[in-house]
């Protein structure tokens, strides 16, 4: 995720929301970048924060797109993550997002973790280290506009 957000030209103002420290140091050090890092308990395995009470800071936001990683995708479980943590702000974030697009190597095509973030048909987009291959394209129903990278 950091490299998508190195990748920003740092003309271009945009709002950035996270619940990693990693991606907030990222963030706040962008000219042009408003972050706002969803705060909670901290789970230091996975280096995130997550909720704690039923209210955060996602409940009073929309966001335009979402880049979300993941630590699996697989065709028939969906994405999913290592911590269990992970699930109630990425789910939020999901149902808040007008667009989803998942950031993913190529090393966790098919692999499946225990958390379920969602299922494939959630994602609008893909962007990956490497093209896609044609069964995945297929699996996630990309087309011009859904186009994987």
């Amino acid at each position: 995720m950091v490299h998508i957000i190195h990748a920003i030209d740092d003309n271009i103002p945009f709002t950035g929301v996270c619940f990693s420290l990693n991606v907030f140091l990222a963030l706040k050090n962008k000219p042009n970048c408003s972050p706002i890092l969803c705060g909670g308990g901290f789970d230091p395995q996975c280096n995130h924060f997550y909720p704690i009470s039923e209210n955060n800071e996602l409940d009073d936001l929309r966001i335009d797109i979402m880049f979300a990683s993941a630590a699996g995708v697989d065709g028939r479980l969906g994405v999913t993550c290592y911590a269990l943590t992970e699930i109630p702000y990425k789910r939020q974030a999901l149902r808040q997002s007008q667009s989803v697009v998942l950031v993913v190597d190529s090393s966790k095509l098919g692999v499946v973790r225990k958390a379920v973030v969602c299922q494939l048909p959630a994602i609008d987009q893909v962007i990956c280290d490497v093209s896609l291959p044609a069964e995945w394209t297929a699996m996630l129903g990309t087309d011009e506009q859904r186009g994987a990278r």
